[in-house]
């Protein structure tokens, strides 16, 4: 189990990148959960070098289960102004 908190402003990686071609593995789920006091966050997900297609939207307080089976990236962002942190947790099953 990984876990780590990140400030989202705008657009950022929770998981993976731009150059990142190998995918993730199968077994891996991430969790995801905005603070109580954040901003609402739209999650992105990307397989090999596809555009991104959308995984959900969560508000301040909610969560969600990501599987990473192969994804590359997992980007959170949002359209607040404000910073908003998110707490994840990479979970290998």
């Amino acid at each position: 189990m990984i876990q780590f908190r990140l400030r989202i402003k705008q657009r950022t990686f929770l998981v993976g990148g731009d150059l990142l071609s190998t995918a993730l593995d199968a077994r891996a789920h991430l969790y995801v959960r905005v603070d109580e006091a954040g901003e609402a966050v739209t999650l992105t997900s990307r397989k090999g070098a596809a555009a991104f297609s959308n995984v959900g939207k969560l508000s301040a307080g909610e969560s969600m289960v990501v599987p990473l089976e192969g994804l590359t990236a997992v980007v959170g962002a949002t359209s607040s102004p404000f910073d908003t942190f998110v707490d994840c947790v990479i979970v290998i099953v």
